[in-house]
């Protein structure tokens, strides 16, 4: 909506339907397009039910007019127009005449059975190594495999050899011994000493004496034992 204090001054013709001036046609001027009669205020009215009248005074004649563009954009409406109302008849007529078929299809949908393992079977077999069956000789030989292979990055992928488990130590048997716990009697033998006559033989580690039942003088020899 204009203001009061607008004033809209109008040089050439005014179009009606875009407001742009200019040398134009005259909405209700009878032209000729393809050999056929146009009326652009008619085809206005037929298209869009729009009727566009006349101002009385002056400026009738020069604001009564429509520019080139709008006209080239009726005739494409018109046209439009022109093609859904055929289209529209034609379905109507087939329709009436039940000589609309659709295609139908039957999709029939297959269920395959997928049977997936429990996460947990597969994680304890995935987890699971045995460290009798490792072997070193299957690390070397998987290893010069992948050193054969190049990657995208012409760089070989050679993976890291795992570590051998340490196996645990067994722990040695105590020998046995084959002797007999010693009795009172026996004590005596096993401090080294035993009777023979009228001297002691007494065995200290690896050193023998014989020992005097008398005077309990020792003797590194059993001939110095007699002399003495």
């Amino acid at each position: 909506m204009a203001s009061e204090n607008e004033v809209w001054k109008i040089e050439n013709d005014l179009c009606r339907c875009c407001h742009n001036e200019g040398k134009f046609v005259n909405l209700v001027e009878p032209r000729i397009y393809l050999n056929q009669k146009e009326v652009y205020g008619e085809m206005l009215k037929d298209c869009f039910s729009i009727d566009i009248k006349p101002v009385p005074g002056v400026l009738c004649a020069s604001t009564y007019t429509i520019c080139d563009m709008c006209i080239t954009q009726l005739r494409d409406a018109i046209s439009f127009q022109k093609q859904i109302l055929h289209c529209e008849k034609k379905f109507l007529d087939l329709y009436e005449k039940n000589a609309i078929k659709a295609k139908t299809e039957i999709i029939v949908k297959t269920e395959v059975d997928i049977e997936i393992e429990d996460d947990a079977k597969q994680n304890d077999s995935l987890m699971s190594f045995d460290e009798d069956d490792y072997s070193p000789e299957e690390d070397i030989e998987y290893e010069l495999k992948i050193e054969n292979e190049e990657s995208d990055d012409d760089q070989p992928l050679v993976p890291k050899k795992r570590p051998k488990a340490n196996p645990k130590p067994v722990p040695k048997p105590e020998p046995v011994s084959s002797k007999k716990p010693d009795s009172g009697g026996a004590k005596k033998k096993k401090e080294g000493s035993c009777f023979d006559g009228k001297y002691t033989i007494k065995v200290t580690g690896h050193e023998k004496k014989y020992e005097c039942n008398d005077c309990q003088r020792a003797f590194p020899k059993r001939p110095n034992f007699t002399q003495y």
